[in-house]
């Protein structure tokens, strides 16, 4: 009995010590090796800078990018209230690889919880319910938005595209006005009054008014109305991220286009140190016709030799000889000019008065 009763208090003792320990650090939010994955995606989105924030926007940990796109691991993470990626590149032509041209993505947030960042989880992050941003889009009213867009169902991956220019639209508005313009738009300031509608400002705008019960249709600067319709006018999602990326790239910037037009400026620059102004006193048309004449000579060294050469054996023209004579012998070939010289050696000049 005694033996029993010595067994049962050891076995009490120990549950006691057990509920003490993990009950440290929160109920084990401080369990050290901890790793998340998430996916960025609007259209996969590559070299993001993904974080964890906290309430007050803090940052608690960095993720990694792993082998696959738009895929981010977190390690040693103990507790994460908000998901943060920013400066992305979405994979347009879905290659798996950053290339020229393509656009960056607008920064977008989620919910700590969640395995994906993606427009849609922005809405949520900033207060709306997946049932409220179901029916701003007039999806289901239990669509699951935790997912990667890529590989949502079409309606789910155009919408996402459509939020995305949205997104884009409001975090870069002081350059959209000017910027975003497609083709054939008319953006000037006579059109000024009709971009905006709701007055949608930034992100607390667009939140507060969708919360309302406005559809995303109702909510459309008018600006973004061309793209918009062409977004949802493709007839793939392949054709619809395309026709965002052209919209996207004017406002976001895209990759490699802060240098795209440094080689077209170093052969201009390259093309002026070439041609040398002419000599003073040469006329305009003199100098062009030269140029034009002497163009496969300066591409050649031995014509360029040879026509020195022949400079050199030709002297200055007699005393007298009118302007127009000696235009035309510059104007024409070596062996011309050489064939004039003795011809003018053998013919003197005509005598004063004839």
């Amino acid at each position: 009995m005694k033996k029993t009763r010595m067994i049962s208090v050891i076995a009490a003792s120990l549950l006691t010590a057990t509920v003490v320990f993990t009950g440290c650090g929160g109920g084990g939010s401080s369990v050290v090796g901890n790793t998340k994955i998430v996916k960025v995606s609007d259209g996969y989105v590559l070299e993001a800078t993904v974080k964890c924030k906290d309430s007050n926007g803090n940052d608690l940990a960095q993720a990694a990018a792993t082998d696959n796109p738009g895929e981010y691991q977190f390690v040693d993470i103990s507790s994460c209230p908000v998901l943060c990626a920013k400066e992305g590149i979405i994979d347009v032509n879905a290659n798996g690889q950053v290339d020229l041209g393509e656009p960056y993505a607008p920064k977008m947030t989620a919910p700590g919880n969640y395995t994906n960042i993606n427009p849609f989880t922005v809405l949520i992050q900033n207060g709306m319910s997946p049932a409220e941003v179901a029916s701003v889009f007039g999806l289901p009213v239990n669509t699951n938005f935790d997912i990667a867009i890529p590989e949502a169902p079409i309606t789910i991956r155009k919408k996402a595209i459509e939020l995305s220019v949205l997104l884009s639209y409001l975090q870069n508005k002081q350059n959209a006005v000017t910027k975003a313009c497609l083709p054939g738009q008319d953006c000037s300031e006579e059109s000024g009054e009709n971009l905006e509608v709701e007055n949608i400002d930034d992100l607390s705008d667009l939140i507060a008014i969708l919360k309302t019960g406005k559809t995303f249709e109702e909510i459309i600067p008018q600006e973004l109305q061309p793209v918009i319709n062409e977004i949802e006018n493709s007839d793939s999602p392949e054709e619809a991220e395309q026709k965002a990326a052209t919209f996207l790239v004017n406002i976001n910037g895209c990759n490699g286009c802060n240098g795209s037009s440094s080689s077209s400026q170093t052969s201009s620059s390259s093309s002026s140190e070439e041609m040398p102004p002419p000599p003073p006193g040469e006329s305009s048309s003199s100098s062009s016709s030269s140029s034009q004449t002497s163009s496969s000579s300066q591409t050649s060294s031995s014509s360029q030799t040879s026509s020195s050469s022949s400079s050199e054996e030709m002297p200055p023209p007699p005393p007298g000889e009118s302007s127009s004579s000696s235009s035309s012998s510059s104007q024409t070939s070596s062996s011309s000019q050489t064939s004039s010289s003795s011809s003018s050696e053998e013919m003197p000049p005509p005598p004063p008065g004839a």
